[in-house]
């Protein structure tokens, strides 16, 4: 099972974690009216999620053009931000994550959820660089991926694209992903998961 708040199976997951928070909202309700949904359904399947519970959430594209779900923007402090997330493969061969000002400026990065890779990525506008992706394997089909930022600007908004192929932003109507577990932290590293429910929540220092 994945890390929450620092505790798996009732033991600790590290000797220490730091102080840090999560700035979505709502990091695992995509029904929420938080999360804007652009040309996709949400809804619920008997799938065992990441959280070891049987229902996870199915975001499905009803429309070609671009498609994807949405928070409000995160705060931004200091240089690097990391944004991560679970997925779950559907029946659609790419998704793609956009970083972005909430205007012209931001950053696009692609999965491959066939074999969960890393895709190509592409900058538009400015003051948005890419530090690394990784993904890591949590079992059962769920895998997490970290995308580590630098932003000089003071906001930063968060998308989850459900995308045909890679480097493209269209896809198919009937296209879906399953996504749980949301993380945007103001840092150069993610750590556990930190679970919300209306408002950014943070985590003390283990000590």
């Amino acid at each position: 099972y994945p890390l929450i708040d620092g505790v798996v199976n009732g033991c600790p997951s590290h000797l220490l974690e730091p102080t840090r928070s999560n700035e979505i909202t709502y990091s695992q309700d995509f029904t929420n009216a938080d999360w804007t949904k652009t040309r996709v359904d949400i809804t619920t399947e008997n799938i065992l999620n990441p959280r070891g519970v049987n229902s996870s959430f199915k975001i499905t594209s009803n429309n070609t053009s671009e498609s994807f779900i949405q928070q409000p923007p995160s705060s931004v402090s200091g240089a690097n931000q990391t944004f991560s997330f679970f997925i779950k493969k559907g029946n659609t061969d790419f998704c793609h994550i956009t970083l972005f000002d909430g205007g012209s400026n931001g950053f696009r990065q692609w999965i491959n959820l066939n074999d969960f890779t890393i895709g190509s990525n592409l900058p538009f506008g400015s003051g948005f660089t890419l530090d690394n992706t990784s993904i890591e394997n949590y079992g059962n089909g769920w895998y997490r991926v970290l995308m580590v930022i630098n932003n000089s600007g003071s906001t930063v908004f968060s998308r989850i694209n459900i995308s045909n192929t890679d480097g493209n932003n269209s896809s198919s109507i009937g296209s879906y992903i399953y996504v749980d577990m949301v993380q945007f932290e103001n840092s150069s590293y993610a750590t556990s998961y930190i679970p919300t429910q209306g408002s950014a929540v943070t985590r003390v220092a283990d000590v």
